[in-house]
């Protein structure tokens, strides 16, 4: 009967398909189902959805039909961020400068080289301005080269100034310790612009470090030739020697300095402290002589700061420990308030000896649920964008956002929108560079600029009933061409239930990996979907897919002309559909628990969250990899696609790897023979190491890895800029995971009573183990960070016994 009426509705019009349908009680496939609402069909299909056959749980390739998502999707903003040269990349590029009186930028790479590009986009070639590489020392992390700056007379004296981390048996004798950081002058060679002179070198500063992050960063001329200088506390974390209040160490605070009159430098007199001989009493640093160099100080990490040509304003921004990120206007001898206030909120306790009118507060801040690390950037003065002008452009490195900020002659904010994205741990630095600005990008190592839309991009639906994706909503139903796919070892969320589906467009394929990341063609589509069990004190025996579940968010991942963009719909209190979030979102959730009512917190992310995890180092998607993926799932198998949801519970399953590849989904085939003996394809060649949590067959090492793999990996590994060297990839069963015994770079989770003894891991104490207890708490020290308010007690007892294990 249904296949008749489904036959006679296909050359209907839309409208009168779906009257046609709801008169008939129609529904569709598994998912989070509403009995108060009738299906609303948004997805016509032309027959079957899905078809099994002997062999395969997906016997044919469908198009999707109804997409509205393309390549250009979410570029129709009048602004966006482009490769400003695409067919050159760079080694961890942290700053960039015009070289002064020409069309070329200097690229500085973090491991010590500098390099030099024609300001054309489609150069396709770089060359070597100076290679500093083997007097500095480069930890993957914080260490190596930081920051150029080029003279003001540049063009007549060929001075550039370089701050970098130094090797201590290079240096004067006992100027250094076992690590410093060195400011020095060097000119180019022969008068050619476009090459410097290693050997040139004539250090103007070196600062004794008692560590490997927060050290000296920036480096900038003002109108007058003075030399700002931007160190940090030299701390891990919290500032144990409450260096940033210490006037009598250089840590934690802007220098400025004159290296116009010779070398080292001179004091310029107009100093705010240049009169001052030696600390007061009661203070830190007490009877110690006070550095005359120090133009302000009270700062954690102010990385980068620069000056409004027009208002004469210094804007810094200040790295925050585990709650803020902020601006300020710099002044003359103004305590910025780290570690006694992190932000405008007093931090932690830390006594103040100072008072309680001597600190300044940020002009402007937020808090760790936007970004975790602040790039502090530019007014902009140019002429492109005529809507930027005058606001100040800064970004975060750990989410790549990028804002527009403004604000009036009193530094109160009057407006900070989002003008792009650089994906998640990439953007550090600004630079102009004939009056617009470019930026680099870290992670995916090219150097970025703002572009105008050609005007071709398409507008994100609002809705997610407009996006295509599904065929329902209610059952939610994916539409033909939609493709179903599970991982072995999950992200944790919470306790929500997640349903997974991938998108290509047209004939497009997918460049397999063995280890590493899938390559994903322009306009691939990658779908999530999150629900909650609100009643957990019953089980109703039935499939989690067709479970009365609540649906909070159904998050997109979409590949652009400009890179991965991600979405959130967060779904309506009535279920009935779910809406585009412009930014973030939390509510409090009612869950009923075997101990009672709880309540829990839910966050939904924001556009600019999605690059924190989905970054490129490690290829943008996560879950789509071929661990993840070898094994077999449960297809549903729709032969009818109208018909009652307890019709149509027949399923086949089969190995995700080769249903993929049978689709001809990749670009190669996986196997030299699409049919082995038996009738499927061999997935068994290809890595299947990774364990479910709860996977009582597989090995506690097998487990904990997979969990710490897909959990941690996609910030712990070598290709993000965080401070600290830990890799939880996954990739190498058979290699040793490199966290035991490792020094942490925040203690703050553990109890005081053994904050000296605590690790990274500690073999068989996990007690003393650092990463357990970090998994255990709630506060700014969780891991995972993001959107994450409850613990996940299974992981917490498996990492727990692994490490008590070894």
């Amino acid at each position: 009967m249904l296949t008749r009426i489904v036959q006679a509705l296909r050359g209907m019009s839309l409208s009168l398909y779906c009257l046609a349908l709801l008169a008939c009680g129609g529904n569709g496939s598994g998912g989070v189902a509403n009995p108060e609402s009738e299906a609303i069909l948004l997805c016509p299909s032309d027959g079957q959805i899905i078809t099994g056959d002997d062999s395969f749980a997906l016997s044919s390739r469908l198009s999707p039909n109804c997409l509205a998502l393309t390549s250009k999707t979410a570029s129709a903003n009048d602004i966006q961020v482009v490769n400003a040269f695409e067919n050159i990349t760079f080694d961890r590029p942290v700053d960039l400068a015009q070289v002064p009186g020409t069309n070329y930028i200097a690229v500085v790479e973090q491991a010590g080289v500098i390099r030099v590009v024609e300001n054309t986009p489609l150069v396709s070639r770089s060359e070597i301005f100076m290679d500093l590489s083997s007097q500095l020392v480069f930890d993957g992390n914080e260490q190596g080269l930081v920051k150029l700056t080029f003279d003001p007379n540049y063009q007549q004296n060929g001075y550039f100034y370089l701050t970098y981390a130094g090797k201590p048996d290079l240096l004067p004798a006992d100027s250094c310790g076992d690590m410093c950081s060195v400011i020095s002058r060097f000119q180019r060679l022969d008068d050619n612009d476009l090459q410097g002179d290693a050997s040139s070198e004539e250090i103007v500063l070196i600062i004794p470090q008692p560590g490997a992050v927060h050290n000296a960063g920036n480096l900038i001329f003002d109108d007058e030739g003075y030399l700002y200088i931007g160190v940090g506390d030299g701390a891990w974390g919290a500032d144990p020697d409450n260096n940033a209040q210490n006037r009598t160490t250089f840590k934690g605070a802007i220098l400025r300095i004159d290296v116009s009159q010779g070398l080292p430098y001179q004091i310029p007199p107009d100093n705010p402290f240049v009169n001052e001989t030696v600390e007061v009493p009661t203070v830190v640093g007490e009877g110690e002589l006070i550095k005359k160099e120090i133009w302000a100080f009270g700062f954690r990490n102010p990385h980068r700061f620069s000056f409004d040509p027009f208002t004469g304003d210094m804007i810094g921004s200040d790295v925050g420990e585990g709650d803020f990120e902020e601006l300020n206007i710099v002044s003359a001898g103004r305590n910025y308030g780290w570690k006694v206030f992190q932000g405008s909120l007093l931090y932690r306790g830390f006594g103040n000896t100072r008072g309680t009118d001597v600190f300044t507060a940020p002009f402007f801040e937020y808090d760790h649920s936007v970004g975790q690390a602040i790039a502090g950037g530019l007014v902009y003065r140019g002429l492109a964008f005529p809507r930027l002008f005058g606001a100040y452009i800064y970004g975060d490195v750990s989410t790549g956002t990028i804002w527009a900020l403004r604000k009036d002659a009193e530094h109160q904010v009057t407006e900070n929108v989002v003008v792009g994205n650089a994906g998640g741990f990439s953007v550090s630095a600004f630079a102009e560079v004939d009056n617009e600005i470019y930026f680099n990008n870290i992670s995916q190592e090219i150097i970025q600029k703002f572009e105008a839309s050609d005007g071709s991009g398409t507008g994100v639906p609002e809705m997610l009933s407009e996006t295509g994706i599904f065929t329902y909503l209610t059952p939610l139903t994916p539409a033909p061409g939609v493709l179903p796919y599970d991982v072995t070892s999950a992200l944790w969320s919470d306790g929500t239930v997640k349903s997974r589906w991938l998108i290509l467009p047209d004939e497009s394929q997918i460049t397999f990996d063995e280890d590493g990341a899938w390559e994903f063609p322009l306009g691939a589509v990658l779908v999530k979907h999150f629900a909650i069990d609100l009643d957990q004190t019953t089980d109703t025996g039935a499939n989690t897919a067709t479970e009365m579940l609540h649906a909070l968010e159904t998050r997109v991942l979409l590949k652009t002309d400009f890179g991965w963009q991600g979405f959130t719909y967060r779904w309506d209190a009535q279920q009935q559909d779910a809406q585009l979030l412009r930014a973030s979102a939390e509510e409090t959730l009612s869950v009923v628990t075997e101990n009672g009512l709880v309540d829990q917190r839910y966050v939904y992310p924001g556009p600019e969250d999605c690059g924190r995890c989905h970054n490129a180092s490690q290829g943008f998607v996560l879950g789509l990899r071929t661990a993840q993926l070898n094994r077999a799932i449960d297809y549903r198998v729709n032969v009818d696609p109208f018909a009652p949801l307890s019709a149509q519970d027949e399923r086949v399953s089969s190995n995700q790897l080769n249903t993929l590849n049978h689709l001809n989904l990749f670009t190669d085939s996986l196997f030299t023979d699409d049919l082995s003996t038996d009738g499927v394809s061999d997935a068994s060649q290809y890595p299947n190491h990774y364990a479910a949590l709860t996977d009582d067959s597989a090995s506690l090492e097998r487990r904990a890895r997979s969990y710490l793999a897909s959990n941690c990996a996609h910030c712990h590994n070598p290709g993000n800029a965080l401070p600290n060297s830990l890799d939880f990839r996954y990739t190498d069963p058979s290699a040793p995971i490199n966290v035991i015994n490792l020094e942490p770079v925040n203690s703050l989770a553990v109890d005081d009573a053994i904050m000296d003894e605590a690790k990274i891991i500690v073999p068989g104490r996990k007690d003393l183990s650092v990463l357990w207890h970090r998994m255990q708490a709630l506060d700014n020290m969780r891991m995972p960070p993001i959107a994450s308010h409850k613990i996940d007690a299974v992981a917490v007892d498996v990492i727990g016994e692994w490490i008590d294990a070894m």
